[in-house]
């Protein structure tokens, strides 16, 4: 990933399928996360009748987008161009969705290691953006 710091997603009730192996450690327990951020979104879901697309703190910007059954959370630094992250953010998501979509409802909730093989779309991505620079 050249702008994201890291890629989460999760499905509904915030269970975790994926996250990128972040060698930063920035988030400490990615299933608590999730599902913490799970809990924040539904809130603001029902509260203000309305869709959450980011979260702006003094160090970093979380944003989230829902597809399909899932749920995409992507973390960035706030001193990262936002249409980078955005685009960046997209792109991933789309890709996953496109990847997974069918596969989605037929694994078991213990079978989630499917969705590893993402990585490689991931490195493949950055592979191809510094050819590119």
């Amino acid at each position: 990933m050249n702008f994201l710091l890291d890629f989460i997603v999760s499905k509904e009730g915030g269970k975790v399928i994926y996250s990128t192996d972040s060698k930063l450690d920035i988030v400490k327990d990615v299933l608590i996360f999730g599902g913490f951020l799970e809990a924040i979104n539904n809130c603001y879901n029902h509260a203000l009748i309305d869709d959450l697309q980011k979260i702006e703190g003094c160090h970093y910007r979380i944003s989230f987008m829902a597809k399909q059954d899932f749920q995409f959370i992507g973390i960035s630094s706030v001193e990262t161009d936002p249409i980078l992250v955005k685009m960046e953010f997209e792109y991933y998501a789309h890709k996953f969705s496109k990847i997974f979509q069918n596969q989605v409802t037929t694994i078991s909730d213990n079978d989630v290691r499917i969705f590893k093989t993402f990585n490689n779309e991931i490195l493949n991505k950055r592979i191809r953006y510094k050819l590119i620079c």
